[in-house]
């Protein structure tokens, strides 16, 4: 499998995670406005809410677009200091932190999978008042969102080097088709130079 289409898979499975955080929102939302119309109208509140609003939607809605920021390039910058920087610089910055966001996906991914495991291994339950609600799952969410992050930020690593690669490339061709253009446009006068030659002598 080639590098573009790694790059268009990434892209895909960081959009529906997005979109599947987005989803989670809505329903986060909705699951609150009943639960306070049921508290407030009905006097009996939903159960549960408070635990999967914390354990469940907000650790999804946190996470999961992590990498797709990645991709978009849509993290907090402190532009002040690269704005007036030179193409070069941009690019180093954009490598550094490529590389420091990839070391953050992969520790992540490390320290909540070896929690997730273990939870996992203890069956990691939340009580309410009348049931019990499974929240290791939950503890896998922040892995899933570690590996993408990693391998999101060696994909924009990889994007800098082939996008300074194809600049140097179309440099290349662009002299090399000036230099052909330029030998042809010269071609011509020269033959009519020689045929001039000719018609005097």
């Amino acid at each position: 499998m080639s590098i573009g289409k790694k790059s268009y898979l990434l892209d895909s499975v960081n959009k529906y995670t997005q979109l599947f955080a987005a989803l989670i929102l809505l329903f986060m939302v909705t699951h609150i406005v009943i639960d306070v119309f049921a508290s407030s109208v009905l006097g009996k509140p939903l159960e549960g809410t408070i635990e999967l609003v914390s354990k469940y939607y907000m650790v999804a809605i946190v996470y999961l677009p992590l990498a797709y920021l990645q991709a978009t390039d849509k993290h907090i910058v402190a532009g002040i200091f690269t704005e007036n920087a030179g193409e070069p610089f941009r690019r180093f910055c954009k490598c550094v932190t490529a590389i420091l966001m990839c070391v953050f996906g992969v520790l992540l991914a490390w320290r909540c999978g070896v929690e997730a495991r273990h939870m996992t291994a203890l069956n990691e339950q939340i009580q309410t008042a009348s049931y019990f609600i499974p929240a290791w799952p939950s503890r896998w969410i922040p892995v899933v969102a570690g590996v993408l992050i990693a391998l999101q930020s060696i994909a924009s690593l990889l994007a800098v080097f082939m996008g300074e690669r194809d600049k140097d490339t179309e440099s290349c061709l662009d002299g090399s088709t000036s230099v052909n253009s330029s030998a042809r446009q010269g071609r011509p006068d020269m033959h009519k130079a020689g045929i001039s030659a000719k018609a005097f002598s």
